[in-house]
């Protein structure tokens, strides 16, 4: 089959069209030795005629090698090919290979190791485990990981709901097969990877075809990932039909569905030097159509290379989305669609190919799991592609792992098998997912399935390897079939069979002159000769070609075998069913023959058909019938048109082309009416009367009058077709004159009756037909049949019958086709009638009834009426009736007697029979008791039943207090076997019948036993079960009554109830359970016992700040009671206000058991800002002892004592007693410095000198508060804030305010002006613009600043949120010196910047020095004369500047270049001058400075009264510089967007001190779409969070504050709590700037620094990457590193800066923490599942499922964790407020 896929895949897809061409001569030119001749294989046909019988003549022959001449066909393929997500897994996944073991799944084979369980019902393997119970007595054997289908298990022993068994050293429970498993390594390679080299294995394949046929294949590619989410349904579909004119925000919604092949954006992919390049477009229901059409491209360049663009289009493959295949399909419709009119008409004219190859791993789908209406708009068009001409191909990769679990709904193997299918070619007809439609002929050939990456490869390096064979030897073995196929003019003999087909064989021979010629033939006997069911094709197999191959040279030594044909006779016969008038017939189609692998086409081989040259004159001539009636006429001429044409039984011009026809007509008596000619090639026909022969004739007498019409052809060229021959067709026509009556023949039949019957009733029978007239006439009868007949005038009547009644029997009369008998006569018509009499035998009853005296119970024994009994048919009377007591006599009937057996035949009427009773004699049965007196009882004690009656009702025995029924006998001594040991015994009917007889019942006294049991909460000592007691024997004693800790005894019960004593005496056997009363609970009242004591500052505090709680925790940390304060009234003392209030507990604090008790007492932290919390921790010890007498607890002691108080007596009732938390609260306030809102911009006017060296400029800005008036207007503060700036070049730079400090203790908005002082500078522009500056104040106050626009026309112009928001804007302008020269660099000088790696990098700026010097001076003198100055002189400062350049980002892979900027050179007199520019080492890193030096010369010349630059020479050392620009080339590495994840696999045991590692809490908590989101970033506040929620509860309460020092984390925002608690800790720390930036993603060093900070050795040795030493977070990374929390990167580096994913910190975490499950078995099934942490094949799986779900658990071997059930999460929104 692979070889058949493959041979098919290259000829459609590289060599469609690739038609192979034989030539084949007559007679092929004889071969000089062994060497083929011209022609290596002749094949020629004719047609003969042999035994008188015309034959088709096949001969064949091979005179040496065979080549197939292939001519190729351009192609134009596209290649659509599968970007979704799905791609990036591994082609094989890891898996695991089961082995049976033998034996039992017993004690002795589970004790040990670890087996699997194969489960039937979801059909996979489960892990087993064994343990030991407490005892030690039981082995529980289970299943780790229950049936994920959740199927119930069937098995005796489930304990508690999940699947347990036990075995103790006598039991097994099951005997299945048990397991072990290995695992197998899976593929290295993802499926993205495999399609991308097998992709390039296919252009290369490709290539070669083209270049070694010299044809010019091209090749389009595209992408295909998720869909638009939008479509004419509303937001959110993603299904087809999509919307075609999508809303804006829609059109690049499309995600990984692209066209690669062309120039575009949209992917990137890294060249050979490591740069990024990009490629592609978007996919968009608006993309041009000369991107699909630029897209297909030449497979090869100018030099045979494969083209670049696809190169790299494979390269830019990645996965990503979703399985829209219907949009790659639909790009690939489009691909063709849109190419130009030239390429359409060769499409249209099949001289080139079109080529679809799509490539999937999945489901259809736009989401996840099977989309119906996908995978439909997908089949609709691969069928739309197909009916175009082109050939759809599906390559499905590694379908077999295709499941629900990953894919969804409907992601199975067999709906991802069909899918391939049916989009390909395998199923042109499909037109939806539900209907495929029929498959071609040895389907599958077009829809293909891989496995692995070589599988992948491999299919298109056999394409290769076939596709490079031009010419290829073939052989024709026995398995070649020679076939010929008739044409529709000629068949086989109507009785030919495989054995009429001649098979013969003829040698060749060679003559002393070198000719060829043939011995006789000879009959060859092996030949398989085979018809198709049609009998239309002949195919002939088994002659081996190649064998016997002619040769010149003899083949064998005695010189006689030179090779042999093979001749083949088929006889055939003219159909004459059709039209042909003669001329040169084909016998058949072309014959074929195929070589040894049966390929028809690619390797055929062709001979021409045959013809029979013959004439056949076939015309069906129409013999027509003219009906008239008697009297009337008819004229010759009416004959004529008897042979009006009748399709193409008539000729036309084309099937007579070469024959002329002549008709002729003649009457009965051979005479000539008139003739007819068609002359060859015309249909029209020129008529000859004879004489008199046009006139009317009368026909008179009614008869029949024949003419007959005689048809010759004669050829129109004999001498062209020796061997011809004539021949003639005749028909006759008929003039028919009609009779005015008709003869009616009818028919009788008579059903239902016996033969005897029958012919009676027929002796008797009448047959009328009345007219309408009513009038009778009467049919005869024929004497020797049963037909009845007339001759009837034309008209209507009615069938009736006399004589036809049968005793006993009912007749129905039918006349067929008829109603109501009645029949139509038409003239000249004869007819015959079917009359049909049907007789049923009527039915009649049968009933019994009684006489005499009726016995009770009779009536309902009397037999039930019978009706519908047939007559004459055979009955038999009921049975007699039986009644107990009685006889039955009867029955009679005075209609019939029946025979000794009850049987009679049914007479024509109703039978009754009747019957009469007799009473029968009775016996006497007696019960009797037999046994101690008073025993027992029998009732009834005597019966009297008839003595044939059915039972008797028999006697129950009952036992008296004491006693008890043994059994029934029927002797008095009871000996013997009992007849019964039930109490109620009914004796069995004896043979005989019954007689007088007696029964016994015997009974015997009784014995007891008494048990003594016990519930939970004590023991029995003592003897607990007596038994063998005597009825009202002595009550035993009662055993002894242990209460365990914290019960006492509460009393017996029996059956549930509670008895007041135990019995004296024994009645009945009995259980006695003791039952056992917990103690009651003791409560200790904690009323006024703690104190809340609050100072504040001010009276008003922030809403929820005067509430406070109180926790009393166990020593696991649970709270067990707590208390709340709310409002603590406040009075003003001494400046400040101060108050106390009680705390009021919830509940009473309760004890129900014994035992001292202790507790921790302290404040919960707050999260109000200003307010400080009590930090005070208690230790309370309660001591609870037992009342044995009154069954209750005391509290015998309870205490509390630590932070400031003595040891304070908490059962005491005085008034000191308790304990005080004090708390003091200082409002907070936030502040803003308007020096960092308000700033200067100094520049220059266009025209303008630059700034004199050493100048300075200072300006000064006011600003002061505005307020609103109730009249709209403004009043304004007396209060100024003053600022100032100097500057001493142009540029931007803030004011500074000696008291520039606002501070804002409420929230609120205020708004300012502000406003630039003129202080008149000379050549300075001030800003005239009075600014508004608001701020806004929140609740949290924190402050934003806003510049609400300008107020000089009382119009907002702008509202800008940045720092600084306002910018004064000043102009320099001092006019230049007209006669100075200005020289700009910036004309001259530019940089070239070029940026290597992926990232983008920002605010890049460079530095040219320009220094210069005036080298040669030209003086004029007043007579008009110059004199030329030189000399070499130093540098000048006023020729020399600094020139700037900057790029706001580069993004690595681009080339950017922008020109320097800076001052210009004022040159004022004629001459050379020299400038010398060098760039300054800005000392970036990543950055390679130019350090080339150029020399820019310039000479300047006064012309009209002005200086103007004659020339300029620019030279790069010695070097002259051509372009004269001067070009600074730089360097920059953006860095890579590496990943590597932080994998720590080995569980330690260190103790991190600060950290909870005994509660396994979640501390990462999903979204809400359902998503954990493993790979995308975490920031520096969720760390900080997380790592807030993992510390022990005492060390997150006892640091925990609200207060920090960074300017952005503001108080009231989510992550400010846990980030201010943990810096307090020393765990994070902030940025030197003074922010912590919360937001920014963290990066692996900042994560390594926060895990190593937990580590109390602080012993961590250094770490050895290369890319670490001298980093800030060295020592952090190296803890981390030596506590095998995290790894390097291959490379020997770390990449300490690159940013942390959150799927890496979860697993540092969980390493930290020593949290680790060992496999997904070791999770529970109602866990937390998230849709984006699904394949448990992914290596954080385990951490992230960890992270997120609160649960207990138990360790395993090797530190491993077992969950053992779900936990609540923690409700760490208390810490967050």
């Amino acid at each position: 089959m692979t070889k058949r896929i493959i041979a098919l895949l290259l000829a459609l897809i590289l060599t469609v069209g690739l038609l192979p061409t034989v030539v084949l001569a007559a007679e092929p030119t004889a071969p000089t030795d062994d060497t083929p001749g011209e022609d290596a294989v002749s094949f020629t046909k004719k047609v003969v005629e042999k035994n008188g019988q015309d034959m088709i003549k096949i001969e064949a022959y091979v005179n040496g090698d065979v080549k197939t001449q292939i001519t190729t066909t351009p192609c134009d393929i596209v290649l659509v090919l599968d970007q979704s997500g799905s791609m990036a897994d591994p082609i094989k996944a890891p898996g695991y290979n089961y082995t049976a073991v033998s034996g039992e799944w017993s004690y002795n084979s589970v004790k040990n190791g670890t087996y699997y369980y194969y489960c039937n019902r979801c059909n996979d393997y489960h892990e087993v485990e064994a343990e030991w119970d407490y005892s030690g007595n039981w082995l529980y054997y289970y299943l780790i990981y229950d049936c994920p289908r959740n199927y119930s298990w069937s098995y005796d022993r489930l304990y508690n709901g999940r699947d347990w068994w036990r075995w103790d050293a006598n039991e097994t429970i099951y005997t299945g097969t048990l397991y072990t498993r290995t695992e197998t390594a899976g593929s290295d390679k993802t499926k993205v990877e495999a399609l991308k080299e097998a992709a390039n294995t296919f252009l290369q394949v490709v290539s070669e075809s083209a270049t070694a046929n010299n044809v010019a294949h091209r090749v389009s590619i595209v992408g295909f990932g998720r869909a638009q989410e939008f479509n004419t349904n509303g937001g959110g579909g993603n299904k087809p039909p999509y919307d075609p004119n999508p809303p804006q925000e829609s059109k690049d919604s499309y995600e990984n569905t692209e066209v690669l092949s062309v120039v575009g954006r949209n992917s990137s992919y890294t060249d050979e030097n490591g740069n990024t390049q990009y490629i592609g477009q978007k996919y968009s229901t608006s993309l041009s159509g000369n991107t699909y059409k630029d897209s297909l491209v030449a497979i090869n360049d100018a030099n045979k290379n494969i083209n670049t663009t696809l190169t790299n289009a494979v390269k830019a493959v990645a996965a990503s989305g979703a399985t829209a295949v219907e949009l790659g399909l639909n790009m690939a419709s489009k691909v063709f669609s849109n190419q130009d009119a030239a390429t359409q008409t060769e499409y249209n004219e099949g001289k080139r190919a079109k080529i679809v190859v799509v490539v999937t791993d999945g489901i259809p789908t736009h989401n996840r799991g099977l989309e119906t209406d996908v995978a439909t708009a997908a089949i609709q068009t691969a069928g739309s592609l197909e009916k175009s001409g082109a050939k759809v191909f599906a390559v499905g990769i590694a379908l077999d792992t295709v499941n629900e679990d990953g894919g969804g709904p409907g992601a199975t193997p067999a709906n991802a098998k069909k899918f391939i299918s049916w989009v390909s070619s395998d199923y042109p007809n499909a037109t939806s997912w539900d209907n495929s439609g029929a498959a071609i002929t040895g389907a599958p050939k077009y829809g293909i399935e891989v496995g692995t990456a070589d599988s992948l490869k491999r299919i298109f390096a056999d394409i290769a390897k076939e596709s490079t064979q031009v010419s290829a030897n073939a052989k024709l073995t026995q398995t070649a079939v020679m076939s010929d196929t008739l044409s529709g003019y000629f068949n086989l003999p109507a009785n030919a069979d495989a054995s009429s087909i001649e098979v013969y064989t003829s040698a060749a021979s060679y003559g002393s002159d070198g000719k060829l010629t043939w011995k006789k033939e000879t009959k060859y006997d092996a030949a398989q000769v085979t018809i198709s069911s049609d009998k239309k094709t002949i195919s002939v197999t088994n002659f081996d070609y190649t064998a016997n191959c002619v040769t010149k040279k003899a083949k064998d030594a005695a010189g006689t075998d030179f090779g042999k044909k093979l001749v083949i006779y088929i006889p055939i016969e003219k159909d004459t069913t059709k039209a042909q008038f003669g001329g040169y017939l084909p016998t058949n189609a072309d014959a074929t023959l195929n070589d040894e692998n049966g390929d028809n086409g690619d390797k055929g081989y062709k001979a021409d058909g045959a013809h029979k040259d013959c004439i056949v004159v076939a015309p069906k001539l129409a013999g027509k019938t003219i009906e008239i009636d008697a009297g009337e006429s008819a004229t010759t001429t009416d004959l004529f048109k008897s042979i009006t044409p009748n399709g193409t039984e008539w000729p036309d011009g084309n099937n007579n082309a070469g024959v002329d026809l002549e008709y002729t007509i003649k009457d009965e008596q051979g005479n000539t009416i008139a003739t007819a000619e068609v002359p060859a090639g015309t249909s029209t026909v020129m008529w000859t009367f004879a004489d008199g022969k046009t006139d009317a004739n009368q026909y008179a007498e009614a008869g029949e009058y024949k003419f007959t019409i005689d048809c010759e052809a004669t050829c129109k060229n004999k001498t062209a077709h020796e061997g011809s021959t004539a021949n003639s067709v005749q028909a006759t026509g008929t003039i028919k004159v009609k009779r005015t009556t008709a003869t009616v023949t009818l028919t009788k039949t008579i059903t239902g009756l016996t033969d005897e019957e029958a012919t009676a009733v027929r002796t008797g029978l009448k047959i009328y037909a009345k007219d309408i007239e009513n009038v009778g006439h009467e049919l005869e009868k024929d004497a020797t049949s049963d037909t009845y007949s007339a001759e009837l005038a034309a008209g209507s009547y009615t069938i009736v019958e006399t004589g036809k009644d049968v005793t006993g029997y009912d007749c129905t009369t039918t006349l067929a086709n008829s109603q109501n008998l009645t029949f139509t006569v038409v003239a000249d018509t004869d007819m015959s009638l079917t009359l049909t009499n049907a007789y049923t035998i009527k039915k009649y009853s049968i009933s019994y009834e009684y006489e005499g005296t009726v016995p009770a119970g009779a009536q309902e024994k009397l037999p039930t009426t019978v009706n519908d009994v047939p007559f004459k048919s055979e009955q038999t009377v009921a049975p007699a009736p039986t009644l107990p007591g009685y006889s039955f006599v009867g029955w009679t009937s005075e209609q019939v007697t029946p025979d000794t057996e009850g049987k009679f035949t049914m007479p024509a009427s109703n039978v009754v029979f009747k019957g009469s009773w007799t009473e029968k004699d009775k016996v006497t049965i007696n019960y009797v008791v037999v046994g101690p007196d008073g025993c027992g009882t029998v009732s009834p004690t005597i019966e009297t039943p008839y003595v044939d009656a059915a039972s008797v009702s028999g006697s129950t025995a009952a036992a008296s207090d004491g006693f008890h029924f043994v059994g029934w006998y029927d002797n008095p001594e009871c000996s013997g076997t009992a007849l019964s040991t039930d109490a109620t015994y009914a004796p069995s009917k004896p043979e005989a019948g019954w007689a007088d007889k007696t029964y016994y019942a015997k009974f015997e006294s009784l014995t007891y036993t008494i048990t003594f049991t016990t519930e939970e909460g004590g023991t029995l000592t003592g003897k607990t079960e007596h038994t063998g007691l005597a009825y009202n024997a002595d009550f035993p004693d009662e055993p002894g009554k242990v209460a365990n800790t914290g019960y006492y005894f509460d009393g017996w019960y029996k059956d549930g109830n509670k008895v007041a004593s135990l019995p004296e005496k024994v009645t009945e056997s009995a259980t006695y359970t003791a039952k056992w009363k917990k103690f009651d609970p003791a409560t200790l009242n904690l009323t006024n016992k703690f104190w809340k004591e609050l100072t504040s500052d001010t009276e008003t505090l922030p809403e929820n700040a005067n509430s406070f709680t109180l926790n009393i925790k166990n020593e696991k940390n649970q709270i067990v009671a707590q208390a709340h304060v709310i409002g603590v009234p406040l009075e003003q003392q001494s400046g400040k206000y101060t108050g106390t209030k009680v705390f009021a507990f919830e509940s009473n604090m309760t004890f129900d058991a014994e035992g001292t008790y202790t507790y921790t007492v302290a404040e919960a932290t707050g999260s109000i800002s200003g307010m400080s919390y009590d930090k005070s921790s208690y230790s309370m010890t309660v001591v609870v002892d037992e009342d044995s007498t009154t069954g209750k607890l005391t509290i015998t002691n309870a205490t509390i004592e630590g932070g400031a108080s003595d040891k304070v007596d908490l059962l005491a009732t005085n008034g000191t007693n308790s304990i005080t938390f004090h708390n003091e609260y200082i409002k907070p306030k936030k502040s803003i410095n308007l020096g960092d809102l308000i700033q200067k911009d100094f520049d220059k006017k266009t025209d303008s000198e630059d700034l004199p060296t050493g100048s300075s400029y200072t300006f000064r800005v006011r600003v002061y508060e505005r307020f609103k008036k109730d009249d709209g207007g403004y009043r304004y503060s007396d209060a100024l804030y003053l600022g100032e700036v100097t500057m001493t070049e142009f540029g931007r730079k803030n004011f500074v305010f000696n008291y520039g400090v606002i501070t804002f203790f409420e929230p609120g908005t205020h708004e300012y002006v502000v406003e630039e002082f003129n202080d008149g500078a000379e050549n300075v522009d001030y800003d005239s613009n009075r600014y508004l500056l608001v701020l806004d104040v929140a609740d949290d106050l924190t402050i934003t600043a806003r510049n609400a626009g300008s107020l000089n026309d009382e119009v907002s112009t702008q509202s800008v949120e940045q720092t600084p928001v306002i910018t004064f804007f000043n102009k320099y302008n001092k006019e230049k010196d007209p006669n100075a020269l200005y020289l700009d660099f910036s004309k001259y000088v530019q940089k070239e910047l070029t940026a290597t790696g992926s990232k983008t990098a920002s605010d890049v700026n460079f530095t040219v020095d320009v220094k210069g010097m005036e080298f040669i001076t030209v003086v004029q003198s007043g007579e008009g004369e110059e004199a030329v100055s030189t000399y070499a002189g130093e540098f000048e400062p006023r020729y020399s500047t600094t020139l700037y350049a900057k790029f706001d980002s580069i993004t690595g892979g681009e080339v950017k270049t922008t020109q320097f900027t800076g001052s210009t050179v004022e040159i004022d007199q004629a001459g050379r001058y020299d400038f010398v520019l060098s760039e300054v080492d800005g000392q970036r890193s990543g950055v390679t400075y130019d350090d080339t030096v150029y020399t820019l010369s310039v000479n300047v010349i006064e012309t009209d009264g002005k200086l103007v630059v004659s020339f300029v020479n620019i030279q790069k050392g010695a070097e002259y510089v051509a372009d004269k620009t001067i070009t600074f080339h730089n360097t920059i590495d953006t860095g890579k967007d590496d990943y590597y994840p932080i994998i720590i696999p080995t569980i330690i045991n260190k103790d991190t001190g600060m950290l909870n590692k005994t509660d396994h809490y979640a501390y990462v908590i999903g979204y809400p779409d359902g998503t954990v989101h493993p790979n995308g970033q975490i920031t520096r506040a969720e760390v900080a969070t997380i790592f807030f929620r993992l510390l022990r509860d005492e060390v997150r309460d006892s640091a925990f504050t609200t207060s920090n020092s960074y300017s952005d984390v503001a108080y009231g925002k989510w992550y400010n709590n846990p980030i201010s608690t943990m810096s307090a800790l020393g765990i994070i720390t902030g940025y030197p700037d003074g922010t912590f930036k919360p937001d920014k993603p963290i990066t692996r060093a900042e994560f390594a620094a926060i895990a190593a900070r937990f580590d109390e050795t602080q012993s961590g040795k250094s770490a050895t990457f290369s890319d670490v030493i001298g980093h800030w977070a060295a020592k952090e990374i190296g803890i981390a590193y030596y506590n095998d929390w995290i790894k390097g990167y291959p490379d020997g580096t770390f990449k300490p800066d690159q940013n942390i994913t959150r799927a890496e910190a979860m697993t540092l975490i969980n390493r930290v923490l020593e949290r680790k499950p060992e496999s997904p078995s070791d999770l529970l099934s109602d866990m937390n599942i998230w849709t984006d942490n699904m394949d448990t094949s992914k290596w954080y799986y385990l951490d992230v499922q960890e992270a997120t779900n609160s649960h207990s658990y138990t360790r395993k071997t090797f530190n491993y964790e077992l969950w053992r059930s779900m936990l609540p999460d923690p409700d760490w929104s208390r810490y967050e407020r």
